[in-house]
């Protein structure tokens, strides 16, 4: 079957790879335990368990759920590639997904594009015996088997309570944000806005919205910032795109960027390092990775005879400051296990 604008991802985070290689001699018992669940629960062999992870578009964020998926496939034995598509529709991912159902996978975790419309290609996907994971998404439907619930917007809100702590509980605010067309968006947009409301002393100076790469959100941010240095006092980024450039300009900006306090989102390389040398202040990381290694863990389950027993599936956080940043990775790869184990007992029922 040929796919239409699809193509595997080949944008790969280096340096959570090298996480994962690094740290997995070191796995906790309880991710031995999920482990083990994954690939015992039934008679079938590895090989003939089909599940595949489907990305809308090439984004930072689904390459760090794609590394996920990929350190699922190499604990498990299980294989779990990554689809790309190329355009940010409904329509086209519904394509996509048809022609994947038609190449025999079983189970298929994804993305909502339009959370309106999903529900309809997920029910025709079920009515063929096929298992769907929707991955942080806010769907309003309960047609998918599971939902993987990134608190979109808790997470907002406690990015910018963080950055508004450490600016005192005074001053502008930039609100740094990814594509506005995502319904996600302008639920962080809103969210945002409902604590600086909570704070009279603290203004948002602006929203920048659209900033759906790492190069345009960096150009975009700099160009902000560097015009208004002596006016800007803190800065969130809700996105993984905005998050990465928020740490490309405050790396740049070196010892000025004490001046300015940030938080980003998704503990992606870049971000881990500017937090490392002392330029950004914080990421709230809900483990990206952990969404796409849990997910795997669940469509192996159910293509197993494991039915669900709770449809929301929690994620498990981690503010990253200056302060813990040297324990982030052993922190980061922990969330991603203990994501799973907790699927796994929360989520599933064994089957009967």
């Amino acid at each position: 079957m040929k796919f239409k604008g699809i193509f595997i991802g080949r944008f790969v985070c280096i340096m959570l790879i090298i996480l994962i290689i690094g740290l997995t001699a070191g796995t906790t018992m309880a991710a031995k335990t999920a482990l083990e669940e994954a690939i015992s629960t039934g008679t079938m062999s590895p090989a003939d368990i089909k599940i595949v992870h489907y990305a809308p578009i090439v984004h930072p964020w689904w390459n760090l759920l794609k590394d996920g998926a990929d350190m699922f496939a190499k604990e498990s034995g299980i294989s779990f590639p990554t689809i790309f598509g190329t355009e940010w529709t409904q329509d086209n991912a519904n394509e996509n997904l048809q022609a994947l159902a038609a190449d025999g996978y079983k189970g298929i975790a994804t993305f909502a594009v339009d959370s309106n419309s999903a529900p309809q290609i997920y029910s025709e996907l079920q009515k063929q015996g096929i298992f769907i994971v929707e991955i942080a998404g806010e769907i309003g439907s309960k047609v998918p088997s599971f939902v993987i619930n990134q608190r979109i917007k808790g997470d907002a809100m406690a990015q910018a309570e963080e950055v508004i702590k450490l600016m005192g509980e005074k001053g502008n605010l930039v609100h740094v944000m990814e594509i506005m067309e995502d319904p996600h968006t302008i639920i962080r947009m809103k969210a945002v806005r409902e604590v600086v409301a909570k704070y009279p002393d603290v203004k948002l100076f602006q929203e920048l919205g659209n900033c759906t790469t790492n190069e345009e959100a960096t150009e975009k941010i700099g160009n902000l910032i560097m015009s208004n240095l002596d006016k800007i006092n803190g800065i969130v980024g809700t996105g993984t795109a905005p998050s990465i450039g928020i740490a490309n300009v405050m790396t740049e900006l070196g010892k000025k960027s004490k001046q300015i306090k940030s938080c980003g989102i998704v503990l992606s390389a870049e971000v881990e390092k500017a937090i490392a040398d002392g330029y950004m202040d914080a990421c709230l990381d809900f483990s990206t990775m952990g969404m796409g290694y849990t997910s795997g863990v669940l469509l192996s389950h159910l293509i197993q005879g494991w039915t669900p027993k709770k449809f929301l599936v929690e994620v498990t956080e981690v503010m990253v400051t200056q302060e813990n940043i040297t324990e982030a990775k052993q922190l980061m790869l922990e969330a991603v296990h203990k994501m799973a184990e907790k699927a796994i007992m929360n989520n599933l029922n064994p089957p009967k």
